[in-house]
């Protein structure tokens, strides 16, 4: 009745065991029932998604659900060691194993701890017998491989494991020598990569003999092409195996010998005799033999010319590995000789310069000239990237290279890797590597954008791949280099980024959702994004001018944002968000200088003093206000008048120097400070600054107006007699008094003397005040409006 027990649902614990008995009771082989393969195609799945090996869950589990659980487990790798074991049936035999490395994926780390060791020795015996099938060798190497693979991340296993590491690559390396089918050969190279990578220690004494038969196979060339590319990869792999701190170099070294020799038998009579000593020269003394293969022969033949190029790009695919891979120490990189090879590679073009060398020899070298050219810029790359921040001292010798190569180089596939250098070298040499390399990128560019669009109807898919790479340098230029804006290309390429960018735009945006023509949508797609990146970093990339297309571009990316697909409405909101410092340019000051100076004017007393819970308040809201307060204390001085008259209504005359103070009807009580003077002086009205007076808005007169009629009630009328104490404790009858103080510097003494308008004044003549020193102690709570008040105010004089 267990078995009819209604679930949960799908995420019921109950259901793994029940499924895992269905799959063996319905889909696995057993000994009356046959392999179907459509049946077996089903349980992988199932174990996959469900996990039914796991044996663990993330809800709660009772008691007799792990029960059930682990007996159902048990059962599946009974059942699967009887299916390994039926060697006499192969189909079978084959299935279990095939099983056997999904479970090695699939099951716990206990249920492997327990099961690891038999199924090892199983898989192992089946791959020593001679009788049994390729096939079988065949996923037995592959189950081994996912064991391997699993056991390398546990400690405790490790030296059990290499011991059984070690006599399996024996085994390996026999295969290897004997006279096996690809396939078979082909699995036990990949079985013996992963020994190197898991397990490295336990191929310690036998690097020697691992070395020499990678190699003569490689260099062999009588096997498959997988083959050949396996064992290039496992040659690349062989530092790992004794990781001294010379071992790295040392093969790398042996590699580039072989590789130089291949080169010299493949272009004897296509090259000058010196290029192969150019080489080599930084390597050191040329030895006899590496390996134990020759390093040149006398080469007749287009066939084993053909195998050298062959033999010459799988030595460069090691050496693209080792540079691609991470070494647990720090080794030493022959950059000149590998840049001296890359050379050699790309500067042979297929000219004849012996005409001794026959014509379907040429054709030979000149078939597969393409890929070589390929694979040495990938060397090229991957030099460069190795390099980063050490690249100055090879930056001539790598620009000199790719200026020959730029020339020449007419391949689509090969100008996509060539611009692929141009930008590497724009991002790891910085601001500098533009001035030399800046105008070769723009010059190629122009033309891959402009003339190739003609020839678009022939290969469409190659020329969008060498716009794409050609906006990238572009994008990558702009970006390090568009702050030196005196280079000559800079309007011509901001013009042509902006020319596409309308182009690629204007009949529509391309939809990434829609679902016709996807492989042409989605080259278009790229093409439009990288048109769009290039055009962002115009723009952000311009100094000391506004960018000529900014509007046009606000505009297209607008678009963008609300018609375009995902991915670049994504970007063109991101464009938008970074061009907004463009949009509403803002210069945020670091200090505040006004705030600096507690005597300014236009500070106030408690600007600064710390808030309730310690922390200080920003003294400004905006940039655009202090901009604003500095044009209005310009404004004021020049509005100031050089001289001051006050006449008192007994009839005498007071005068500061050549400073004229007037009172108005709008100004509160003044206390001035001057020095008494018997000079007397004509009153002299100063004009009033055109525009001024429209600085002061609504809301300041309406105050104004309010503060007018306070100070009525708190005016002071001048006694003669009174000394200064007096006068200013009369002041403080009003909150918004302003008060003026002039020093005289010769006499060092102050005169305080307070003024009273008089009823019966006019308002004909325009106020004149000259601006306070920012010393005076008297002027802390002076504001700007009391300032602009004190200017704008009545204009008619104190009799």
């Amino acid at each position: 009745m267990a078995a009819f027990k209604l679930l949960s649902g799908m995420d019921d614990v109950a259901l793994k065991p029940r499924l895992l008995l269905t799959l063996m009771n319905e889909d696995l082989p057993d000994e009356n029932r046959p392999l179907e393969p459509s049946k077996l195609s089903r349980v992988v799945p199932m174990i996959r998604t469900h996990k039914l090996l796991s044996e663990r869950s993330l809800g709660t589990m009772s008691p007799e659900g792990i029960e059930q659980w682990e007996s159902a487990v048990d059962d599946w790798v009974d059942r699967l060691r009887s299916l390994v074991a039926s060697v006499h049936m192969p189909e079978k035999c084959w299935a279990g194993i095939c099983l056997v490395g999904v479970t090695i994926e699939e099951c716990s780390s206990e249920r492997l701890a327990i099961s690891w060791e038999a199924w090892f020795d199983q898989l192992v015996s089946i791959m020593q017998r001679s009788g049994n099938s390729p096939s079988l060798k065949v996923a037995s190497c592959a189950s081994i491989s996912h064991l391997l693979t699993r056991l390398s991340g546990s400690p405790e296993w490790k030296r059990d494991c290499s011991a059984r590491a070690r006599k399996l690559a024996e085994l390996l390396l026999k295969m290897l020598n004997e006279d096996n089918p690809h396939t078979l050969q082909e699995s036990a190279v990949h079985l013996l990569c992963t020994i190197i990578t898991t397990f490295p220690a336990s191929l310690c004494g036998y690097s020697d003999i691992v070395e020499k038969a990678i190699t003569s196979k490689l260099i062999s060339g009588n096997d498959s092409p997988d083959l050949q590319k396996k064992l290039a990869h496992a040659l690349a792999l062989l530092p790992n195996i004794n990781r001294g701190k010379d071992r790295w170099l040392s093969i790398l070294k042996n590699i580039l010998w072989l590789l130089n020799g291949s080169l010299t038998d493949a272009f004897r009579g296509m090259e000058e005799k010196s290029k192969g000593d150019a080489a080599t020269k930084f390597l050191g003394g040329k030895p006899g033999m590496i390996w134990n293969q020759k390093l040149e022969e006398n080469v007749l033949g287009a066939e084993k010319r053909m195998a050298k190029l062959h033999t010459a790009m799988l030595l460069m695919s090691s050496c693209l590995t080792m540079l691609a891979n991470s070494y647990h120490v720090q080794v030493k990189l022959p950059v000149r000789s590998l840049l001296a090879l890359a050379e050699r590679v790309v500067m042979v073009h297929g000219s004849l310069p012996d005409a001794k060398l026959l014509a379907a020899e040429q054709e030979c070298v000149c078939s597969e000239l393409p890929a070589l050219h390929s694979y040495a810029l990938e060397l090229l790359s991957s030099v460069i990237e190795c390099l980063r921040s050490q690249l100055l001292p090879h930056a001539a010798d790598i620009i000199q290279l790719v200026t020959k190569y730029s020339s020449r180089c007419q391949m689509p596939e090969l100008r996509v890797k060539l611009y692929s250098i141009f930008q590497m070298l724009l991002i790891y040499g910085g601001a500098g590597m533009t001035i030399y390399i800046g105008q070769m990128v723009v010059d190629n560019a122009l033309v891959d954008l402009n003339v190739i669009a003609a020839h678009a109807n022939e290969n469409k898919s190659a020329v969008n791949s060498v716009k794409k790479a050609a906006l990238e340098a572009i994008k990558a230029l702009l970006t390090v280099g568009g702050a030196l804006g005196s280079q000559p290309w800079r309007s011509s390429i901001d013009n042509l980024v902006m020319n596409m960018a309308s182009k690629s735009c204007t009949d529509r945006w391309r939809n990434e959702r829609s679902v016709s023509s996807k492989d042409h949508l989605s080259m278009d797609s790229d093409i439009q994004f990288a048109v769009l990146e290039a055009l962002l970093a115009s723009l952000l990339s311009s100094t000391h001018t506004r960018p000529l297309h900014l509007g046009q571009s606000l505009e297209l990316f607008n678009r963008g944002r609300r018609e375009a697909g995902l991915k670049i409405s994504e970007f063109c909101t991101h464009a938008l968000l970074a061009l907004e410092v463009l949009i509403h340019p803002r210069a945020l000051p670091l200090i505040d200088p006004l705030s600096m100076n507690p005597s300014t004017p236009f500070s106030r007393c408690n600007d600064h003093e710390p808030a309730l819970d310690g922390s200080h308040p920003d003294p400004t809201t905006s940039d655009i206000l202090i901009q604003r307060w500095r044009l209005d204390t310009m404004e004021t001085e020049e509005t100031v008048c050089e001289t001051t008259r006050v006449d008192h209504p007994s009839g005498q005359n007071t005068s500061t120097g050549n400073t004229e103070v007037e009172m108005t009807d709008e100004t509160p009580m003044m206390m001035h400070h001057a020095q008494p003077n018997n000079e007397t002086t004509q009153p002299q009205p100063q004009p009033q600054e055109p525009g001024f007076l429209e600085e002061i808005d609504m809301e300041e007169e309406e105050e104004e107006e309010e503060e007018e009629t306070a100070s009525e009630t708190g005016r002071i009328v001048h006694q003669s007699g009174h000394n200064p104490s007096e006068a200013n404790a009369g002041a403080d009858m009003n909150d918004e008094a302003a008060m003026m103080v002039d020093y005289d510097v010769d006499e060092g003494s102050e005169r305080t003397e307070d003024f009273a308008e008089s009823d019966n004044e006019s308002t004909d003549s325009a106020p004149c005040i000259k601006r306070v020193p920012p010393d005076s102690k008297l002027l802390g709570n002076l504001t700007r409006r009391h300032l602009l008040v004190g200017a704008v105010g009545s204009k008619q004089k104190l009799k």
